[in-house]
This record gives structure tokens, sequence and C-alpha cells, in this order.
């Protein structure tokens, strides 16, 4: 049986490679960024991701 911490990878796996992208775009080229379009990305992904996030502690509570 794979450790919890594991299993949060493996779920979040491909929304981890979009976050940590989106944060060296925004450290690294903060100069250039569209206040609009970062919060748009807030907007339009943060809703999901807490609802993913929300899931796993769910069946992480369920399994203990």
């Amino acid at each position: 049986m794979r450790c919890p911490c594991e299993r949060v990878f493996i779920f979040f796996k491909g929304y981890l490679r979009k976050i940590a992208g989106f944060r060296d775009v925004l450290i690294h080229d903060y100069l250039q960024i569209d206040l609009d379009e970062v919060w748009d990305v807030i907007e339009r992904n943060l809703p999901d991701l807490k609802q993913k996030i929300l899931q796993i502690i769910q069946k992480l509570e369920d399994e203990s």
C-alpha cells in the first residue's frame, strides 16, 4: 500500500506540473506579467483545485 503523500502526488501529478510552470513564469518573467491573465487563471482553476484537494482529504479520512 502506498503512503498518503505518494497517493496525493500521483493524484496531483498533472496539476503540479502546471502549477510549477505558472510559478516559474511569475518568478522569472515578473516584469511582463499580465495581471488580468493571472487573475483569470486563479478564477478558472482554483475552484477545481480546491475540489480535488477536498476529495483527497475526505478519502484519506475515510481510510484512517
